[in-house]
């Protein structure tokens, strides 16, 4: 339980405060456990699917993900902040705040964190839609993985990040949804970080993506995936390829890549 109470800890003194008692934040996490899990598979699949905001992360890996599990069989529970904000105590209050995901985040977190503990605890296939986070809660997600032996796929967007402040001014024209500064160079500063942790004290099979590519920028061992993932980062790429084009080819590449995988 030690590494859980670690992330739970950088949760609770995260950068987004939040004054929801335990109990409430346990009880709430239990809701959204059963509701999200209902009819998911237990093959001890997990998809890490990673990067700052507005890096594609959605829009992209997740639809590409999702497109394997469902050739597989497999139905996955998608654990993402934005999931769990809607089971905050004081939803009906915040909901029409244009700012309500900034508000919610940090009880998000906190609801996240208990609802990948049940889901590792019962072997559900998982989705892990998150930018990498703190030390903390990144030993623990690997602790877990390691001992509940489960079958590791991480996937890493490397984009630069004029390019995703780009995209989160798009998203919020589009679909009015507000990243704060504060939050979006927190997310590109700590992907950065614990990724160069991650590879240096793991060793995982790890794919890093661009955005504007149709196949990986890498794909191999953790050891070297930094290297790759920095300098690619440091690119502006001009776009050569529709959004549908992009999804489609990471569509066929992850079908290929993974279809001997056993279950």
């Amino acid at each position: 339980m030690e590494h859980f109470f670690n992330a739970y800890s950088f949760a609770c003194k995260s950068m987004w405060k939040d004054s929801t008692d335990d109990v409430t934040v346990f009880c709430q996490a239990q809701k959204a456990f059963d509701f999200y899990s209902k009819g998911c598979t237990k093959n001890s699949v997990f998809f890490r699917l990673t990067g700052q905001s507005g890096s594609g992360k959605t829009s992209q890996l997740l639809q590409a993900a999702n497109h394997f599990c469902d050739i597989k069989n497999i139905k996955p529970l998608h654990i993402a902040v934005r999931n769990f904000a809607c089971f905050h105590p004081d939803y009906q209050k915040l909901k029409d705040n244009e700012n309500f995901r900034e508000i919610t985040n940090g009880f998000a977190l906190k609801v996240l964190i208990w609802v990948l503990k049940f889901a590792f605890e019962k072997s559900y296939d998982i989705i892990l839609e998150l930018s990498l986070l703190d030390k903390k809660f990144e030993n623990y997600v690997f602790f877990e993985i390691n001992n509940q032996k489960y079958k590791h796929f991480f996937h890493i967007m490397a984009v630069n990040k004029i390019i995703s402040d780009i995209f989160i001014l798009k998203r919020h024209r589009t679909a009015k949804r507000i990243t704060a500064d504060k939050s979006a160079n927190y997310f590109d500063k700590t992907l950065v970080s614990s990724f160069k942790y991650l590879t240096k004290k793991y060793t995982f099979d790890c794919v890093v993506w661009s955005a504007f590519d149709k196949q990986p920028v890498f794909f191999g061992s953790s050891k070297k995936a930094f290297r790759q993932f920095t300098k690619s980062r440091k690119s502006i790429q001009k776009v050569s390829f529709t959004e549908p084009q992009l999804l489609s080819a990471k569509k066929i590449w992850m079908e290929e890549q993974y279809r001997d995988v056993s279950l």
